[in-house]
């Protein structure tokens, strides 16, 4: 993971590696939150911006995006895409002077070929293009910044409020971003969690030219983003693959939060892709954390909960969306064909609630703590141990290797599995689901260090574990939804109809349970 920042003037040209968080602001906090940005030494100026890509959108498949810009009195073209993490974008600017381009100029990407990396990006998009360039959207900001010092660092906010327009259709922006200009990325984010518990913020990492292409295009709404596929070396520290994986589940986590917010996305897939992410992210805190020393980030808490229980209350939050699904896909189809209806499941939640559970304190606090684990995790480790002396001996690793620390974690949850598998016919419903539970973990662990192992042995183990979780998956499921309808009104005839098809559904998948359970049991493990 690489947090660099280099700001070097070559030919009026702007070459940098941002590191920033982006988030945005609630209506009612705005005009408290200006004031504090407001202050003698803050900055104002109107930002006028047209962005080019191609009609088939070469540029935004490729997470480029390219435009020209009026700064006050300049005229200014940029290119920008993605980092390698989160929190860097990759930027080069170009002053093109006082001088207004003629309505109808377009941007010339051969201007970025100072920056290599976008140079290379920019070329290999527009070489698969399927026509010229030329301006889709335009955004209209009024900006001011403000430069922080904290913790020996320098940090710009930039309060933006504007809107972007493309033909008639348009969108507000009312955002404000943190970019670091010097310092460590420690410092940024205890600054962020700071504000952001003041003014009720919540991360989006989308930018303007994301959301101008999404309102170019007149798209439908966006489908869930899925954890993408990490895989360890053996080399790595048991620290280092900590921050692999975070930063992995990081990315879906953080897309589907801010569809959600917004209530932009596919709502019920959203729900269950985030709450993915975030047992993935338990998992490995489980697995790894232990590896990081204690916090000692600007901005944490020793008061604060681990941050392994605060990912465990927004997964718990969240259930409360996804049972409603759940429980449609269950019962609805049946109750619908035998002429009854399924009330709303959360009456005491409703599903819109959802995007206030994404954009509250606690979950936006949460994220930001997640970011300042891979922070640290990213970070070389703090060795006490004095130097040896020349010519002595090379001391022995401390710590065992990562493939070590993997197998004992996974040891750890297997014996955990195989003491509820062996009799869960036998077991109460609490802790037949416990069982169901223990099989994500494993898989989600085992999916994560699969590299450290013989890949035959681990995709037959995982074969055997895929077809055991589907099969108490689907069982309880039944048991999910026998306990909702012991707690909520309908009346007699629905809830009649209902309990009784899934009272039989219950021996049909309890019984389905055994033989993938029994396969399992018989697999040798591919860390044993």
């Amino acid at each position: 993971m690489r947090f660099i920042k280099n700001r070097a003037l070559l030919c009026h040209d702007f070459v940098m590696r941002e590191i920033e968080l982006k988030f945005r602001i609630p209506p009612d906090r705005l005009a408290t939150l200006r004031k504090a940005v407001h202050t003698s030494s803050a900055r104002r100026e109107s930002l006028q911006a047209a962005y080019y890509d191609t009609e088939d959108r070469a540029l935004a498949r490729q997470a480029v995006a390219l435009r020209i810009r009026r700064e006050g009195r300049r005229w200014v073209q940029t290119a920008k895409a993605a980092g390698a993490d989160t929190m860097t974008r990759l930027e080069h600017e170009v002053d093109l002077g006082l001088r207004r381009p003629p309505p109808d100029a377009l941007p010339d990407p051969a201007l970025h070929a100072a920056h290599p990396e976008l140079h290379a990006a920019l070329q290999a998009a527009l070489a698969s293009a399927g026509g010229p360039l030329r301006a889709l959207y335009r955004t209209h900001i009024e900006r001011t910044r403000r430069v922080v010092r904290v913790a020996g660092a320098r940090v710009e906010l930039a309060l933006d409020e504007g809107e972007i327009e493309s033909g008639t259709a348009s969108l507000p922006v009312c955002e404000i971003e943190f970019e670091l200009l010097s310092g460590s990325p420690a410092a940024l984010l205890g600054l962020a969690r700071h504000w952001a518990r003041r003014h009720h913020l919540w991360l989006d990492p989308r930018s303007k030219a994301e959301r101008g292409d999404h309102l170019a295009r007149g798209a439908p709404p966006v489908s869930a983003a899925r954890v993408g596929p990490v895989r360890l070396q053996a080399g790595q520290s048991p620290r280092e693959a900590l921050a692999v994986g975070l930063q992995g589940t990081l990315g879906a986590w953080l897309a589907n939060a801010a569809l959600l917010a917004d209530a932009e996305g596919q709502r019920s897939d959203c729900v269950h892709q985030l709450r993915v992410a975030l047992r993935r992210t338990r998992v490995l805190l489980s697995m790894f954390g232990d590896a990081l020393a204690p916090p000692a980030a600007p901005g944490s808490d020793a008061l604060e909960p681990p941050l392994q229980d605060a990912v465990a209350a927004a997964f718990r939050e969240l259930g409360r969306y996804r049972d409603q699904d759940v429980l449609d896909s269950l019962i609805g189809g049946p109750l619908h064909a035998g002429g009854y209806a399924l009330p709303p499941l959360t009456t005491d939640a409703p599903l819109d609630a959802v995007s206030a559970s994404v954009r509250s304190i606690a979950f936006t606090d949460t994220t930001l703590r997640l970011l300042q684990a891979i922070v640290q995790a990213a970070e070389p480790a703090q060795d006490p141990t004095p130097a040896a002396p020349a010519g002595a001996p090379a001391a022995a690793p401390d710590g065992p290797s990562l493939r070590r620390w993997a197998r004992r974690a996974l040891q750890r949850e297997w014996k955990r599995f195989v003491r509820g598998a062996r009799h869960f016919a036998a077991l109460e419903a609490d802790e037949q689901h416990q069982v169901r539970k223990r099989a994500k973990r494993l898989r989600y662990a085992l999916d994560f260090t699969r590299g450290l192992f013989p890949e035959r042995r681990v995709e037959r183990f995982l074969d055997a574990l895929a077809a055991a979780q589907d099969a108490l998956g689907t069982y309880t499921d039944v048991l999910m939804g026998q306990d909702h309808l012991r707690r909520r009104p309908m009346d007699d005839a629905a809830a009649a109809f209902a309990r009784g098809w899934l009272s039989a559904r219950r021996e049909v998948t309890l019984k389905a349970c055994e033989r993938p359970l029994k396969r399992l049991l018989k697999v040798t493990p591919p860390w044993d």
